[in-house]
């Protein structure tokens, strides 16, 4: 529970303030919700499996030495997203267009994309 606390807590602040101050586009807050999430909870297994606080470590668990390995594992799996997601933009990107051009998108999408326009105001 207290992991679970200190990733929301984190989660929070990082949507609610430093995305906004990082200038992010992030509208549905993925990378806020599940990548600082899974990165603070990845970093922090290593406190909550301390036998003090009732975890599962032996007794000769070495703190320093878990945390090392789960920043290696964080950074892996950071890298792998990356590397993954650079793929993935680089095929897209040859296939189709990724923005439309300055008069459509000043036109505004649904007229350049449906030909109708959404609201009526």
């Amino acid at each position: 529970m207290l992991l679970g606390a200190v990733t929301s807590i984190a989660c929070y602040a990082f949507v609610g303030s430093l995305k906004n101050r990082l200038r992010l586009d992030d509208s549905l807050d993925v990378f806020g919700i599940h990548g600082i999430g899974g990165i603070v909870g990845s970093i922090g297994t290593a406190f909550v499996a301390l036998p003090a606080l009732g975890g599962h470590g032996a007794d000769d668990y070495s703190l320093g030495w878990q945390l090392l390995r789960q920043l290696a594992a964080v950074a892996t799996a950071i890298a792998w997203s990356a590397g993954g997601s650079a793929v993935c933009f680089a095929i897209v990107r040859k296939l189709v267009p990724l923005r439309h051009d300055r008069d459509g998108e000043r036109e505004g999408l649904d007229i350049s994309d449906h030909g109708e326009r959404a609201y009526n105001y």
